[in-house]
């Protein structure tokens, strides 16, 4: 063999030997020698074929998915509304249900209000209240403390004082007594000193 011939020879084996790449129908391996090691350890490259590939998703981006999931478009809100659809309906539609006291927390709350003022502009003889709607999900004492905390937030403050007065309409409409509403607001036990008690400062 020809000095030229050795030379090729052995290139191609320290060539090999830095680098191999080996492809499969399903996956691409390829495999990198390690420094003073001659053994070659395979590293999978995930494709689009690979059956085994694991994403990770944090809690915040599982949580942004699902808030993404169920965000309602113009279309819907528009078709909702020529439908008639209403606000108790439209709140389990908006997926509101399961929100617990984390109400406010959820951007498709304020959504869900706008769709009731909508719909009480297009049916003014069948104006519902978005109270009438949480008052079936929520225990008079959890709505009336819900509003309360989500006064403390300037982000839901206006939102929150608009619905606690609506609340208290909405008690005496029904003829919740005013015993009753001093049980719920936490204003019963206060005896003589009720009028220092801090409820009396969040009633707007």
């Amino acid at each position: 063999m020809s000095i030229l011939g050795v030379l090729v020879v052995i290139g191609i084996v320290l060539v090999a030997k830095s680098e191999s790449v080996v492809l499969d129908s399903r996956t691409s391996i390829r495999t990198t020698s390690i420094e003073g090691n001659n053994e070659s350890h395979p590293r999978p490259i995930a494709t689009d074929f690979t059956d085994e590939r694991v994403i990770p998703v944090s809690a915040t981006d599982k949580l942004k998915l699902l808030l993404t999931k169920s965000t309602v478009s113009d279309k819907t809100f528009q078709d909702w509304l020529t439908k008639g659809e209403t606000a108790t309906n439209t709140f389990k539609l908006f997926r509101l249900t399961d929100a617990g006291e984390n109400l406010f927390d959820n951007p498709q709350f304020r959504k869900w209000i706008n769709y009731v003022d909508e719909l009480n502009k297009w049916s003014r003889d069948k104006a519902e209240s978005p109270i009438a709607t949480l008052a079936l999900q929520y225990d008079d004492s959890a709505l009336f403390n819900m509003f309360s905390v989500a006064k403390t937030n300037p982000s839901t403050e206006d939102l929150a004082v608009t619905l606690q007065r609506q609340l208290l309409e909405y008690w005496v409409t029904n003829g919740k007594s005013p015993d009753d509403v001093f049980k719920v607001v936490g204003l019963y036990a206060a005896g003589k000193k009720v009028l220092e008690h801090p409820t009396l400062s969040r009633v707007d």
